[in-house]
């Protein structure tokens, strides 16, 4: 017998769950999010020149001048985390939830959590910037 979120079962969700705590572990650059700032080969051409310049860059990139290499290298072939995203538009969500919306929710906890993600929807949406120099 297959269970669904109106089991018994499961117990409500708790608010504690939301919002999300932050990651335990910060990337120092945090290059992960930052858009490219030129187009794919060249800033791959660029980080192999850079490894080839410091061969202990992969295996000790904690090292004062490794951390310094790499924070010129992502100010110089990175943009800004975000900035290759915007907030979506989303006229249909100002209308509130559609008629029937989750109608088979029971339990008043998990409803509430539906409720607010919907309202906060729009908040957590982003589209993509075209006009990034990488991709022009």
């Amino acid at each position: 017998m297959r269970r669904g979120l109106n089991s018994k079962q499961h117990p409500p969700l708790s608010p504690s769950l939301l919002p999300l705590p932050p990651p335990a572990v910060t990337l120092s650059p945090p290059c992960s999010d930052m858009p490219l700032a030129a187009p794919p080969a060249a800033v791959d051409a660029a980080f192999h020149e850079l490894l080839l310049q410091l061969p202990g860059l992969a295996a000790q990139p904690q090292q004062p001048q490794h951390r310094a290499a790499l924070e010129r290298f992502c100010s110089r072939w990175l943009l800004p985390a975000g900035s290759d995203l915007m907030p979506a538009e989303l006229p249909q969500l100002a209308a509130g939830p559609p008629q029937g919306w989750l109608p088979q929710v029971v339990q008043p906890g998990i409803r509430q959590w539906a409720e607010h993600l919907f309202r906060t929807w729009d908040a957590l949406c982003r589209q993509v910037r075209f006009a990034l120099p990488a991709l022009v």
